[in-house]
C-alpha cells in the first residue's frame, strides 16, 4: 500500500463520511448508534470480555469451560422460559395425556 496523503485521505474521507475531512469516526453522545455501542460494550464486559490494545476482545479464558460459563445466562434464560411454557401448558395437556 502507498502511503497516505491528505489527497488520498481527503478523498477517502468525502466517499465514506460524505463531507470535508473527518479525523476519525466517532459516535456523537446520546444518539441511538452511541447507546447501542455503550450498551453491546457493557454487555461484553459483564460476560467477562478485556480488550486489548489494538481493540480486539480478550475471551475471560480459554476452553469449552470458558465458552460454557459465557452461554451459562443465555442457558439459565432459555431453561426458564421452557420451564414457564411447561407450567402454562401442563393443565391444558392433562386431558390429552390421560
Amino acid at each position: 500500500m502507498g502511503e497516505a496523503n491528505e489527497d488520498t485521505l481527503g478523498k477517502w474521507s468525502k466517499d465514506h463520511f460524505g463531507g470535508g475531512m473527518c479525523a476519525a469516526s466517532v459516535a456523537k453522545a446520546f444518539t441511538a448508534d452511541a447507546n447501542l455501542k455503550r450498551k453491546i460494550r457493557r454487555h461484553f464486559t459483564n460476560l467477562g470480555f478485556t480488550k486489548a490494545n489494538d481493540g480486539t476482545l480478550i475471551l475471560p479464558g480459554v476452553g469449552k469451560d470458558a465458552v460454557r460459563k459465557l452461554h451459562s445466562g443465555q442457558r439459565a434464560e432459555r431453561l426458564s422460559i421452557g420451564a414457564q411454557f411447561l407450567l402454562r401448558s401442563t393443565p391444558k395437556l392433562e386431558p390429552v395425556l390421560n
